[in-house]
């Protein structure tokens, strides 16, 4: 259906109509396939533990070796998966993503900021 418009060298130039934009189909996502899917399915969250939090780790376990050394004990030294092993990972956002894509970049530039372990994981009901 070609409406009359022509480009500036001429040539003629197809513009959709209304009726021929309706009838086109859009990308179906696993959502829109599976209600049952959609209906759980939330939205994206992305955890992880900050630098500051990590550094408080090793502030208290330094102050902790100082004082049983007074005491002449030995500690071991710090292993961060040990520390962060009783601790809960925090969200960075509060309200998760809707599309993972913008959860993976968010995640990129969380670990770029020095958050560790970062993850992207699915948010159900």
């Amino acid at each position: 259906m070609n409406s009359g418009y022509v480009n500036l060298h001429g040539s003629p130039v197809f513009v959709p109509s209304l009726i021929d934009i309706i009838g086109q189909k859009r990308k179906t996502s696993r959502a829109d396939q599976d209600p049952e899917y959609r209906a759980r399915l939330i939205g994206y969250a992305v955890t992880g533990f900050s630098p500051e939090f990590v550094q408080r780790l090793r502030n208290w376990h330094t102050a902790k070796q100082a004082a049983l050394a007074k005491q002449g004990k030995e500690t071991a030294p710090f292993n961060l998966d040990l520390a962060l092993g009783s601790e809960r990972p925090k969200r960075a956002r509060q309200k998760p993503y809707e599309l993972k894509e913008a959860a993976i970049e968010c995640a990129a530039l969380m670990r770029k900021a020095g958050w560790v372990p970062v993850a992207v994981r699915e948010v159900k009901k």
